[in-house]
C-alpha cells in the first residue's frame, strides 16, 4: 500500500499540560546584636518559602463521530461532526499500522475515492485545547461497488448462508412486537416463527418493529458476529445484482433498553414499485439485501465508536438483543412525517407498496461469534 495515499501534512498541537513556572519567594531576614554587659545574644535564622502552581489537567476531548460502515464504496464522502464545535484532525493509515505513527491534518470530510480496493483505518480526533484521550478509529474496505448476489460462480459475496457451518446459534425468543401496516393477522399471531433456524417467516409490516433475543449473549469476534435472514428473491431475466428487496435497520443492545443502530448506505436514486427489483451493489449495512437461504452479516466492531459503546452502556461482547425496524420506501408512510434515511441523509427505497405480508420479513438471525458460556 503506498504509504503517500495514507499520510497527511501534520498539524503541530502539543498534547503536554500546561505547566505554570513556581514561584519562589526566598526572604533572608538577619540581626546580629553586639554583645553586651548583659545582653544575651539574639539571633534570627533566615527562613525560606517555596511555592509552586501548576494548571489545572486539560478537559478530555470530545470525540468526533462519523458513519462506520464495514464495507463501504469509494464515491462516499464522510463527514466527521463534534459535540463541542471543535476543530477535527483526521488521519489515514494502513488497516495494519501503529495509530501512534499517523500524521493529521484538520479536514472534516474524507473522500474515500482515492482508497479504492484498500482496508484503511481512519482516526480522527478533535484539535480543541484539550486532551484526545480517546479518538474515533474505525476501520473500512473500500469498494467500487457493494457485493453482489451469493451463490454464483465468481461472486464477492460475504452473505452466510443458513446451512454454513460458521452458525453456532440462533434467536430464542422475542420481546416488543409492534406490528406496521399493511400485515394481517395471521402473520402476526405467530411472532416465534422467526426464531431458530428453522426458517420460518414472520412479516413486520411496514414500519414494524420486532426484538429477537439469545440465551447465549452474541459476542464481537473475528470477523462478523451474526446474520439476519429475509426472503427477498431474484426475478427471472434479472441481472444478478438486481434483488426484490424489502429493507429493515438492525440495531443491537446488551441490556434491552439501551440500543444503538448499525450505520447504513443507499444509493438507490430512486423510488421502487411494489414489487420491483433494486440493485442490492448500491446498499450496505441494511438488513435485507441478501435472497432467502442468505442472511446479511453484521461485525459488531462497526459499533465501537458510538457513544454508549464508548461509555459502556452497550457491552459489544454481551448482546442479548437484536432489533429489526422496517424501512419503508417512500417518506410519510404509514404516518405523515415518517421518513427512512440513510447514514449520509439520503432516503432509502425499497419495494413499495406491499400488502398482506408487508414489509420486513423476518426468516431468522443466526449467531456467528457467541460469548463464552460461564462455567457452573
Amino acid at each position: 500500500m503506498a504509504s503517500e495515499k495514507l499520510t497527511h501534512t501534520t498539524v503541530p498541537r502539543s498534547k503536554a499540560l500546561v505547566l505554570i513556572p513556581a514561584i519562589v519567594a526566598v526572604s533572608l531576614l538577619g540581626a546580629c546584636t553586639p554583645n553586651g554587659p548583659g545582653t544575651p545574644a539574639t539571633t534570627t535564622t533566615s527562613s525560606t518559602s517555596t511555592t509552586t502552581t501548576t494548571a489545572s489537567p486539560l478537559p478530555v476531548c470530545e470525540v468526533p463521530e462519523a458513519p462506520v460502515l464495514t464495507l463501504i464504496r469509494s464515491n462516499e464522502v464522510l463527514t466527521f461532526t463534534i459535540a463541542d464545535g471543535s476543530p477535527i484532525e483526521l488521519a489515514v493509515i494502513a488497516s495494519d499500522a501503529d495509530p501512534g505513527d499517523a500524521l493529521y491534518e484538520e479536514a472534516s470530510t474524507l473522500s474515500l475515492a482515492a482508497y479504492e480496493g484498500q482496508v484503511v483505518r481512519v482516526l480522527a480526533r478533535s484539535g480543541g485545547d484539550c486532551d484526545p484521550e480517546v479518538i474515533f478509529d474505525a476501520t473500512y474496505d473500500v469498494r467500487a461497488q457493494m457485493p453482489k448476489r451469493p451463490g454464483v460462480a465468481g461472486t464477492d459475496s460475504v452473505a452466510v448462508a443458513r446451512s454454513s457451518g460458521s452458525v453456532v446459534g440462533w434467536a430464542t425468543g422475542y420481546e416488543d412486537f409492534v406490528p406496521g401496516a399493511d400485515v394481517t393477522s395471521n402473520w402476526t399471531n405467530n411472532p416465534g416463527a422467526a426464531l431458530g433456524g428453522a426458517g420460518g417467516l414472520l412479516p413486520i409490516g411496514n414500519g414494524g418493529r420486532i426484538t429477537l433475543t439469545f440465551g447465549t449473549p452474541i459476542a464481537n469476534g473475528s470477523g462478523y458476529d451474526f446474520a439476519v435472514f429475509e426472503n427477498g428473491f431474484f426475478s427471472p431475466g434479472t441481472s444478478e445484482t438486481m434483488l426484490f428487496a424489502e429493507l429493515a435497520y438492525i440495531e443491537v443492545s446488551s441490556n434491552g433498553t439501551d440500543f444503538v443502530r448499525f450505520d447504513s448506505a443507499s444509493q438507490q436514486p430512486t423510488s421502487v414499485g411494489a414489487f420491483a427489483s433494486q440493485d442490492v451493489r448500491l446498499l450496505s449495512g441494511l438488513a435485507g439485501r441478501e435472497p432467502a437461504n442468505y442472511g446479511s452479516v453484521f461485525d459488531l466492531t462497526a459499533l465501537a465508536n458510538k457513544a454508549a459503546v464508548r461509555n459502556g452502556t452497550v457491552d459489544l461482547d454481551h448482546i442479548t438483543h437484536v432489533r429489526v425496524v422496517d424501512i419503508v420506501g417512500a417518506r410519510d408512510y404509514p404516518n405523515a412525517g415518517d421518513t427512512y434515511l440513510d447514514s449520509f441523509g439520503r432516503d432509502i427505497y425499497d419495494a413499495h407498496k406491499t400488502t398482506g405480508s408487508g414489509g420486513y420479513d423476518l426468516a431468522g438471525i443466526a449467531v456467528l461469534n457467541q460469548a463464552p458460556v460461564a462455567a457452573e
